[in-house]
């Protein structure tokens, strides 16, 4: 909505104030999601890696996480957990085919087999 940095106040104090549950793990995606849109980097990645501690299976928390590592130019770790989440929270076929060499090559993904 392009209104990310006065919103930014507001996602603190509700999470300050002990806001709980569904609410809580919003507040997290909304407030590290609001840094990483104005370029504070570093602060979304501290917020979403406190939420992703509190709610570890939430794929929209890890998804934001990794375009913040992204920004942050931590390619490899970006695509290894969007790889991660897409399969884990997925029931797509054709990913659950292929799970197990996607996981494989999403944690050594600069590897090469000749």
């Amino acid at each position: 909505m392009g209104e990310e940095t006065s919103a930014i106040p507001y996602y603190r104090r509700a999470i300050e104030n002990g806001i709980e549950g569904e609410r809580l793990e919003a507040a997290y995606i909304q407030l590290g999601s609001s840094y990483r849109c104005i370029g504070e980097y570093q602060y979304a990645k501290d917020v979403l890696s406190t939420g992703m501690e509190q709610f570890p299976s939430n794929p929209a928390m890890n998804a934001f996480y990794a375009l913040t590592l992204y920004n942050l130019g931590e390619h490899k770790n970006s695509v290894s957990l969007l790889l991660n989440t897409l399969i884990t929270s997925s029931d797509d076929e054709w990913l659950k085919k292929y799970e197990r060499a996607l996981k494989f090559y999403g944690e050594n993904i600069d590897g090469v087999w000749k």
